[in-house]
């Protein structure tokens, strides 16, 4: 699991699809998938409902979405109080 997996899998919720996530993020909807799928290989759970072709988010989904919003965000204001330190 990487930074990068939970970014998707945070943007795919909040955009509630998985082709959507993959035109704002300039890549392709099977890139998109594998990182979502990797999450849930590392979890062990999924995380999204893919049934009768319309995208859910799974209870598990729901639990995890906050941690990784947290875990993004937080990621993000580090990198920015490191430039700001460093003077870049």
């Amino acid at each position: 699991m990487n930074i990068e997996n939970l970014k998707m899998f945070c943007l795919v919720v909040d955009e509630g699809s998985i082709s959507q996530a993959a035109r704002l993020s300039y890549v392709s909807q099977p890139a998109v998938t594998r990182q979502i799928r990797q999450l849930e290989n590392f979890y062990g759970t999924l995380l999204f409902d893919r049934t009768e072709g319309k995208l859910t988010v799974t209870t598990t989904g729901k639990m995890l979405y906050p941690f990784a919003k947290a875990i993004v965000d937080d990621f993000n204001r580090s990198k920015e109080v490191i430039l700001q330190a460093t003077g870049e």
